[in-house]
């Protein structure tokens, strides 16, 4: 079944953009978990992929005619046959909805219900240049710290291609991911220290770089001319960025394993003070 959930699009965005939206309980943006049930029964579970922005007629805001959006995210699902089903959201929302080949569903419609938790995602090793592969023979990995924030979500499609997103990444090991642009005049400062943690850390820590607003050709040539170890992408829709507030790279944040933010920084850091955090979570 071909499932789409329309939300209204506040920042009347270029139809045919990437987009987020929120409408009642529902708050659409890419990696939100959503769970499909029927007669209490969990049908379905997955996360959300990027929205679609989808022009909904002139409006006169102010005066001023203009264009706003509607956010249309769809997705599929296998579903057994049931005469009806209830699609959740990870932040409480609720739609029900019938059988069918394909269903639009309404942020209008949605009411408060329990919160989704996201599935689990399988690990990443080593498959694509730049990830690790399997954590090494005794390495000692410190255990989820519970007292920290959880991190927010992330997502890049690497430069070959690949889709990675920060579950997967920290589900067996630390995570230090470096917000990163080929137009980023601060960035070829940073990036020697960052190289050398990486091979320190390989294996132990996953490096990963997260752009926005870059073509992958600039962004494949600022790696091959920085040396740059640890696998690289592209998050076109921005959701990445926003969500760990960077207004500007370079920026870091480390995530210990199990997705907990720890440390963050959106200034420069030295390579003693970044060791020292690394340190202590992974060491052979």
């Amino acid at each position: 079944m071909k499932i789409t959930l329309a939300v209204e699009d506040a920042s009347l965005r270029k139809p045919g953009s990437a987009c987020s939206g929120s409408g009642g309980y529902v708050y659409v943006r890419p990696g939100a978990a959503y769970e499909i049930v029927a007669g209490g029964q969990v049908l379905a579970r997955g996360v959300l992929p990027p929205g679609v922005a989808e022009r909904r007629g002139a409006k006169a805001i102010q005066g001023a005619a203009v264009e706003p959006t509607t956010c249309a995210v769809t997705f599929s699902a296998r579903l057994p046959e049931r005469d009806r089903y209830t699609l959740r959201l990870d932040r409480g929302a609720q739609l029900s909805f019938g059988r069918g080949a394909s269903v639009r569903l309404r942020a209008t419609g949605a009411t408060g219900g329990p919160a989704v938790a996201a599935p689990a995602s399988s690990p990443v090793t080593g498959s694509s240049p730049g990830l690790p592969g399997p954590v090494p023979a005794g390495a000692r990995i410190a255990p989820e710290d519970t007292s920290a924030p959880r991190a927010p979500a992330f997502s890049a499609t690497l430069l070959d291609g690949t889709r990675v997103s920060g579950a997967q990444l920290w589900a067996t090991r630390p995570v230090v991911v470096a917000f990163t642009a080929s137009w980023c005049a601060r960035c070829p400062a940073q990036q020697p220290m960052l190289n050398a943690l990486a091979k320190k850390y390989g294996g132990l820590v996953v490096f990963v770089g997260v752009a926005q607003e870059d073509k992958p050709a600039d962004l494949k040539r600022y790696t091959a001319e920085h040396e740059v170890p640890y696998a690289t992408g592209i998050d076109t829709t921005g959701a990445s960025w926003r969500n760990y507030a960077v207004t500007e790279p370079p920026t870091l944040a480390v995530i210990g394993k199990g997705g907990r933010l720890l440390r963050g920084w959106s200034v420069d850091v030295d390579q003693a003070t970044l060791d020292g955090v690394l340190s202590g979570l992974a060491s052979r």
